[in-house]
């Protein structure tokens, strides 16, 4: 049962997930790092941007539901749908810039691989193009503020 005190402590999170120092604002002359997470019922991700103490801070959060027809899609195939909503989602930020794209799932990386054979997959691959990233798979402890998005839809 989702009581008063829950809702305090999730206010609290947001506040503090939006608000100085940990969030920053947006600086074209940063790196750029793009965090994506799939939960069953959402997806996520958070742009970072490093800044001169090293630390990767926030700058957006984005979440939303998964479709009813997405939630069929494999494991890879939802990675990969939010990874290509992510891109779609920060086009003005990522676009024309070299960014990181982390991941906690290792066969996401069938995006940069040969083109593929399944029709919406290929697609992603074709946007993906258009920009200039590199791809870090990393552990699922280390991507925890996409992790929560997708968890609790925070938009």
């Amino acid at each position: 049962m989702w009581q008063a005190e829950h809702q305090n402590a999730f206010d609290k999170v947001k506040q503090v997930l939006t608000s100085e120092p940990v969030r920053k604002l947006y600086r074209r002359d940063r790196e750029h790092v793009l965090q994506t997470e799939v939960g069953h019922e959402q997806i996520a991700a958070t742009l970072l941007q490093r800044e001169d103490d090293e630390e990767l801070h926030p700058v957006m959060y984005a979440s939303r539901k998964v479709l009813p027809r997405e939630v069929k899609y494999a494991i890879p195939d939802k990675e990969g749908l939010a990874v290509f909503w992510a891109v779609n989602k920060f086009y003005k930020y990522l676009f024309g810039s070299r960014f990181v794209i982390q991941t906690d799932c290792q066969a996401f990386t069938i995006l940069n691989g040969k083109p593929s054979k399944n029709p919406r997959i290929l697609r992603w691959q074709i946007f993906l193009q258009g920009f200039d990233y590199t791809i870090q798979v990393i552990r699922a402890a280390d991507n925890g503020l996409a992790d929560f998005l997708s968890r609790n839809g925070v938009e």
